[in-house]
């Protein structure tokens, strides 16, 4: 739930800043978040006053991850190509959507109860990578 509102009542903010900036930028942002939030939340888990603002934060990154994605398509693709374009990232968000809670439940077991935080930790920071190396290659080109 707490992530669930935390997407929603943030994408006011967050289509404003993909306005202002690049979709690049607030990928990186939000991969930055994620990964700082991960960790915070690996230190909180006990504490359920900490777990509530970290989880409405988590839920903002996630969906700016998502509005950041689709509008970084409009610059990329010619309009006759993003039916197309649009589709492929939905199919990739889904696997991700399949995989991840897989990915996620084997390492709590693994490492209970870090290893939730860590694989997102790790997902966040790949983000935050190729979105800087996404952002050189605009600048560049």
């Amino acid at each position: 739930t707490g992530m669930c509102v935390g997407s929603l009542a943030c994408q006011p903010v967050l289509g404003r800043l993909i306005d202002r900036f690049s979709p690049a930028h607030v990928l990186a942002v939000c991969g930055a978040a994620q990964l700082i939030i991960c960790a915070v939340l690996a230190q909180s888990i006990s504490s359920d006053l900490m777990i509530w603002p970290l989880v409405f934060a988590w839920g903002a990154a996630v969906g700016g991850m998502y509005t950041a994605g689709l509008s970084g398509l409009g610059s990329k693709f010619a309009a006759g190509d993003l039916p197309t374009a649009s589709t492929g990232f939905t199919m990739i968000w889904e696997v991700g959507a399949l995989c991840g809670p897989v990915i996620a439940g084997a390492a709590m077991q693994v490492w209970d109860p870090h290893g939730l935080a860590a694989v997102l930790a790790v997902l966040g920071a790949l983000l935050l990578l190729a979105s800087l190396r996404s952002r050189r290659e605009i600048t560049a080109g």
